[in-house]
């Protein structure tokens, strides 16, 4: 992964509660990759003869994510 991972920025990922107070839900992924392969497609140079070697077409170096994260409580009513 080394080869192909050229930077991650990790931030934190902040939104409003229902009371209007700013909280952090979660983290921001920024990767930024050394080839474009996000996305991407293989265009093979010569379809009948894939030994011929092929293309990365149409990728991306970049890509965001946003990961959430919320816990969720249950009380549980047991029947006496």
């Amino acid at each position: 992964m080394m080869g192909l991972v050229k930077k991650i920025t990790v931030q934190p990922a902040y939104q409003e509660n229902g009371d209007g107070d700013l909280k952090q839900p979660g983290h921001e992924f920024d990767s930024q990759f050394r080839m474009k392969i996000v996305g991407d497609k293989l265009a093979w140079n010569d379809e009948g003869y894939k030994s011929q070697g092929c293309e990365l077409k149409n990728g991306k170096s970049h890509k965001k994510m946003i990961v959430l994260t919320y816990s969720v409580t249950a009380e549980l009513a047991t029947a006496q």
